[in-house]
């Protein structure tokens, strides 16, 4: 029976499980190595002035840039039992989406999505909002503490009021110990394909392997690996880092980048 393709999943822990289901599904064999940390911790004074200014119907819009950004203050929300207050006066806004989880996370947790971008990314929201009206309020924003700001500042460069808030922390993992052997494994030819689903993941992953290999070494080992980003955002970061990508899905999610794989390396076929 011939070995499996073994796939590096570098998601967060939670999502990376998710990831491994559909590998698994796919015929793959998952390795899991987050080489990223999600805590839904908000910057706490941003997060109150969201609320106080959001109950004072001072915000017309609000966009949220990932599912983690719902999840986050959702939950600052429910611990300050403000939760049925802020999602009454969010259902009389224009609420914005990045994408189609972001949207059912909100809808989950009973707040209704106006608009969602054909594209799910920072240039799709700006594709969609290029043409609409803010003129008549605030439009928050929340997202992580690393967030590229591209919406923010298009915003702010078009003279809108624009409030930033942080909703939640991404960064490295404290604990090492999977990256490590992540890169043992890539050392050794024991992974056939690598996935990256955001620009850090990527970016983590290098910080890490700097520690233990220089960077070119690093770089070869890559190029007889199969590299997929989820989307162009993360693949310019890998071609930034030097790593030339194989796989971007033509659609932006995770099981769009699945199926590519699975086309890619055959998988499933006898």
């Amino acid at each position: 029976m011939p070995r499996r393709i073994v796939i590096a999943i570098t998601r967060p822990e939670k999502q990376g499980l998710e990831t491994a289901r559909l590998i698994l599904e796919a015929g793959g064999e998952p390795f899991l190595a987050p080489t990223v940390e999600i805590t839904l911790e908000p910057d706490m004074e941003m997060m109150r002035r969201f609320i106080d200014e959001a109950l004072d119907e001072h915000i017309s819009t609000v966009i949220f840039m990932s599912r983690n950004a719902v999840k986050s203050m959702i939950k600052y929300l429910s611990e300050h039992g403000l939760k049925e207050k802020v999602i009454e006066k969010l259902n009389r806004m224009n609420v914005i989406a990045i994408g189609s989880k972001t949207k059912a996370e909100l809808e989950e947790n009973g707040i209704e999505t106006d608009l969602i971008p054909a594209t799910y990314s920072s240039e799709g929201i700006l594709e969609e909002i290029g043409s609409t009206d803010f003129r008549r309020g605030k439009v928050a924003v929340l997202c992580s503490n690393i967030s590229s700001g591209k919406v923010v500042n298009f915003l702010k460069e078009n003279g809108i009021d624009v409030l930033k808030v942080i909703a939640y922390k991404n960064r490295p993992p404290r604990d090492l110990s999977r990256i490590r052997d992540l890169l043992d494994a890539l050392s050794n030819g024991k992974i056939d394909v690598i996935t990256f689903t955001s620009p850090s993941a990527a970016v983590n992953l290098f910080r890490v392997a700097s520690k233990y290999l220089k960077i070119e070494d690093f770089r070869r080992i890559l190029k007889r690996t199969v590299i997929a980003a989820i989307g162009p955002v993360t693949e310019r970061t890998l071609r930034d880092l030097g790593v030339k990508v194989d796989i971007v899905p033509e659609r932006y999610t995770v099981e769009a980048m699945i199926n590519s794989i699975k086309r890619y390396m055959k998988l499933g076929e006898t």
